[in-house]
């Protein structure tokens, strides 16, 4: 209804129960009854979302059935969910897989924290937990990394006091994504590892495949690419033991990734093609749009620029369709990266602007700076240096903040090279040189700090006439699936 005539409704009812022609009885019972029919209906729909249940509910016939209800009933839902604690509990867990599922993310958080304010209001300590981790998870989609680790870390407490070793294993797994994204990678790892072991423990498959999958991104950011690899193996074999097809699909989208790092990129695109078959067979746009990003990537490190021109634009189309700000951001980045080995510079500007403006938007300052760092290569093929220098300064200075110094490394070097082709300040090339191989030693990648350091070392040789390209042009990455 709309807001007026709602409000004109219940002062109606309040009316007519004043006046006694109506029982508050009668009243309460059948909202009761109302809130019942949504909360079952809702938990038998999500009986058809993947990963699917076990025993399918008859009351819908199949996923299309089911989200065709969804989608017809979310608003009544939710304003269902806001009336009783009750409803606000049964609605609130059964509503969030479908708004998750359709990136209704706004929506997600809301019910979401109806359901914990209603497990408080109701003393209900045994749902509490699983409120306190839904509600972390909602917080996650929406980037809020530090609510959303607060909100997993009480989860993970709340499961150990009371013994709950399966649940706990799920909380510690949904805390190490958190503590992921906010680029403690080593934190990650361990979450990971103890969520492994402990589904291990009792006997949860499904839940291990989960936890071997996010373990994989985990050592994949430390750049332990083999490791990476395995830990994705592993976790395809398992969701296809299980017969997972949806988690499949994350783990061959992330053994991708792994195999884009380890340079194997026709074994890359095949799994992203994979990865993109099976999206599109659960119907899981979000994942797919992800997997036609990891496609343009491989694409690309194979030199088939139009294709992987196609790809990113497919994965944007996709990302516009879903609501999905973070994802667009990406495809722009990308598609800009695209247009530049095509030589077509102005379009790849406007591609870069747009993705540094959509990253802002989302609060990303880490993407933010592969956005500069992508303007500022773009300036320099456009011969606009001035322009290229100050791009380049922003987002070693942003790369920097957010002490990622692989990529710190990478955007010295470009920043050397634009310098170089300036031609006008020999020694601040040899100064980016010098920084370059200083961040690439802070991350670990020796052999990268020597060849910084080779340039640094040429490069007052010869007067600060480095030679330019000495690394490839700065890329948005593959993206990997947590789940």
């Amino acid at each position: 209804m709309h807001d007026l005539l709602r409000a004109y409704a219940r002062e109606q009812t309040e009316a007519v129960m004043a006046r006694g022609r109506v029982p508050r009885r009668r009243y309460d019972q059948a909202r009761d009854r109302l809130i019942g029919h949504y909360i079952q209906h809702a938990e038998a729909a999500n009986t058809h979302l993947p990963p699917p249940s076990s025993s399918l509910s008859s009351r819908f016939t199949s996923r299309e059935d089911a989200l065709a209800w969804f989608d017809a009933e979310r608003e009544n839902l939710i304003a269902a969910a806001h009336t009783t604690p009750h409803a606000g509990r049964g609605i609130g867990f059964a509503l969030g897989p479908y708004l998750e599922w359709r990136r209704r993310l706004q929506d997600l958080v809301v019910v979401r924290s109806l359901a914990l304010d209603a497990c408080t209001t109701l003393k209900d300590t045994a749902n509490e937990a699983g409120a306190w981790s839904n509600l972390g998870l909602a917080l996650q989609e929406l980037r809020r990394f530090d609510e959303a680790l607060m909100a997993h870390e009480t989860a993970r407490d709340l499961y150990q006091q009371t013994g709950n070793t399966h649940s706990a294993a799920g909380a510690w797994n949904n805390l190490g994504i958190a503590v992921q994204e906010l680029r403690r990678f080593d934190e990650a790892l361990t979450a990971q590892e103890t969520a492994r072991d402990l589904f291990q423990q009792t006997g949860d498959t499904h839940g291990e495949a989960t936890a071997w999958s996010n373990l994989g991104i985990a050592v994949q950011e430390l750049r332990r690419f083999d490791e990476a690899l395995t830990a994705h193996e592993t976790a395809r074999d398992l969701y296809q033991q299980v017969g997972d097809t949806h988690g499949e699909a994350k783990a061959w989208n992330n053994l991708g990734t792994a195999l884009q790092e380890l340079r194997r990129f026709d074994e890359a695109l095949t799994a992203q093609e994979t990865a993109r078959d099976l999206y599109q067979q659960v119907g899981d746009t979000h994942g797919e749009a992800t997997a036609w990003n990891n496609l343009g990537t491989a694409l690309k490190e194979l030199r088939r620029y139009d294709e992987a021109l196609t790809a990113h634009q497919t994965d944007l189309a996709h990302c516009q369709q879903t609501g999905d700000t973070h994802g667009a951001a990406t495809a722009w980045n990308n598609i800009g990266t695209t247009l530049r080995e095509l030589r077509r510079f102005d379009e790849a500007h406007d591609a870069h602007t747009t993705a540094r403006t959509l990253f802002q938007q989302t609060g990303d300052t880490h993407r933010e700076a592969d956005a500069w760092n992508n303007l500022g290569i773009t300036y320099r093929g456009l011969e606009r240096f001035e322009e290229s220098v100050e791009a380049g300064r922003r987002a070693v200075a942003m790369l920097a903040q957010v002490q990622d110094w692989f990529r710190t490394g990478e955007a010295w070097g470009e920043l050397a090279t634009t310098l170089t082709a300036a031609g006008t300040d020999p020694a601040g090339v040899r100064e980016a040189w010098l920084e370059s191989a200083t961040a690439y030693t802070r991350a670990g990648a020796d052999e990268e700090a020597a060849a910084s350091q080779a340039h640094a070392d040429n490069a007052q040789t010869v007067n600060g006439q480095s030679p330019a390209g000495a690394f490839p042009a700065f890329e948005g990455e593959p993206a990997s699936e947590a789940g």
